[in-house]
């Protein structure tokens, strides 16, 4: 079964980056307010959980990966990663990419 773009692009980005697993938790609050995450208590989610919950929305819903990636872009430690899912979102759904100059 092929991986949905959204999933690749996520896994890309997610694997071998300790960066956005580091930050994870700082994002806790507006991954649960923007329903990335389902635990209702996400202080208690290590950033393995915190990053498979993610996974699993963005799977479901591609449009999630947006949303993270906002999220991502609005940290300054993962603000290059952020706009890097945000450019490769852009191409994969639209065919081609954003200018943020």
């Amino acid at each position: 079964m092929e991986m949905h773009p959204a999933c690749r692009i996520l896994a890309h980005y997610t694997s071998d980056q300790y960066l956005v697993s580091a930050a994870l938790p700082q994002m806790a609050m507006p991954l649960y307010k923007e329903k990335l995450v389902k635990e209702s208590n996400v202080l208690v989610l290590d950033s393995e959980g915190l990053l498979v919950q993610v996974k699993e929305a963005v799977c479901i819903d591609y449009r999630k990966l947006l949303t993270f990636a906002v999220i991502l872009s609005k940290l300054s430690a993962t603000a290059e990663i952020g706009n890097a899912i945000i450019k490769d979102y852009y191409r994969e759904a639209y065919g081609s990419s954003i200018d943020n100059s």
